[in-house]
């Protein structure tokens, strides 16, 4: 039982659904990012393989079976790629505000110190 336990944990771990992939930036002189911006993506080939190491974990050839234990990878891969993806923006969103003069945070500085100069 605690190998098809510790094969179910690897297939989960190595067969995401879900996966973050970098948006494309939009070149600006003035600001260089290192971080990127991510969306959530899915991957092509995740059910093939899921359902694959399904079969390998469970030995599990009935329908009830294979469709109780799909639901959980889709489910943990959203959750863990969901999870780096708000980071990685947040991240991002944080560098963009520090780093970029054309950011929300800075044109809100430059208009405190004009009022404040006046």
């Amino acid at each position: 039982m605690k190998l098809k336990l510790y094969l179910l944990l690897i297939s989960l771990l190595l067969n995401f659904c879900f996966v973050p992939k970098p948006v494309e930036p939009i070149k600006n002189e003035r600001c260089e990012l290192r971080f990127k911006q991510y969306t959530l993506g899915i991957h092509e080939n995740s059910s093939y393989v899921a359902e694959e190491s399904v079969h390998a974990a469970f030995d599990c050839d009935k329908p009830e079976c294979v469709l109780v234990v799909l639901s959980i990878v889709p489910v943990s891969s959203f959750v863990v790629s969901g999870s780096i993806v708000i980071v990685g923006n947040t991240i991002h969103w944080l560098e963009k505000q520090g780093m970029c003069e054309d950011s929300f945070v800075q044109s809100k500085i430059k208009e405190f110190k004009s009022r404040d100069g006046d």
